[in-house]
């Protein structure tokens, strides 16, 4: 009952917006941390995907996001979305009705980068709403030039400690069936043949399992770059780091990000972190490892989908 309800409803949207069928009402949509699912638990782009697609399907309305009760937050009395963006911009100029149909809840969608017209879409969203502090800004600039400016990079993104393994989707907590974990002796061996054929002189790590971190140093050597200062405190994965200075994990997830989208070509796991990557910048070829092959009813289906 609640598939057919949630479909019913996302057609609903789709068609109207499909339509570019303006709402009669002018109410402001307010995001907080029950706009969907609870806040326990999730990752960052968890958040900024669902900003995202709600701001798709109300794209003429005033936006305003308060998230006070994540992993993210230093305390419930400080808006976290504060930390790393600015208020949703909402001029006049900027409130579009964003053409798409069978746009199904893409917070909840680890398929939806896919298409690239998705991609496009969540770009052009991105852009219109969305504004990054300008002192995360200035970071991943002086990082990039610093460190990857004039190089092709090779972009790796390695969900690790254990995130990695549970994979659980839901309320059943059962793994999905359509994810595998990939070895790391996968991606060295994936990320050596793109070494020897693509001509990367620079690889972009973004991790948050030390000891994923301590074995593509070992591997590559110079060759390796990585932003991020936190992976050594856990083994858990970044969520469940205990630090004082929680909003930090924030910052340094969406530059890990930003920097991944700066990339040539990306390698990546089941993770928010390179769809909203492919979202900055959805021409990026990329390919998702966890991602098992489907069969051919559902490969049709998903092109059908999301095309």
């Amino acid at each position: 009952m609640r598939l057919l309800s949630d479909t019913l409803a996302d057609f609903g949207l789709s068609a109207r917006n499909a339509l570019k069928v303006r709402r009669v009402s002018s109410e402001a949509v307010f995001i907080n941390d029950t706009s969907h699912q609870p806040s326990v638990g999730r990752g960052f782009f968890s958040f900024v995907r669902e900003v995202l697609y709600l701001i798709s399907v109300n794209g003429e309305k005033d936006i305003f996001v308060d998230y006070r009760h994540t992993v993210y937050n230093d305390s419930p009395q400080e808006n976290m979305w504060q930390y790393c963006f600015e208020p949703v911009v909402n001029t006049p100029q900027s409130k579009k009705i964003y053409r798409y149909l069978f746009l199904t809840r893409m917070h909840r969608n680890p398929y939806s980068d896919l298409s690239q017209r998705q991609r496009k879409l969540f770009h052009r969203v991105f852009n219109d709403r969305l504004r990054i502090k300008k002192e995360i800004l200035d970071k991943v600039a002086q990082f990039y030039t610093a460190r990857l400016k004039g190089k092709r990079c090779l972009a790796v993104q390695y969900r690790g400690a254990f995130d990695a393994f549970r994979m659980a989707h839901g309320a059943t907590g059962k793994p999905d069936p359509y994810f595998i974990k990939y070895p790391l002796q996968g991606y060295f061996e994936k990320i050596d043949r793109l070494l020897v054929g693509g001509n990367f002189s620079k690889i972009f790590l973004a991790t948050d399992d030390p000891a994923t971190l301590k074995a593509f140093k070992r591997r590559y050597g110079d060759k390796l770059v990585a932003y991020s200062t936190q992976q050594d405190v856990t083994v858990a994965g970044i969520r469940f780091m205990k630090t004082n200075n929680r909003r930090m994990l924030a910052e340094e997830v969406l530059i890990d990000c930003l920097l991944l989208a700066k990339c040539a070509f990306m390698l990546h796991g089941a993770s928010n972190i390179p769809t909203v990557a492919r979202f900055l910048n959805p021409g990026m070829p990329a390919e998702n490892l966890d991602l098992k092959k489907h069969s051919l009813i559902r490969t049709l289906a998903f092109k059908i989908l999301y095309a």
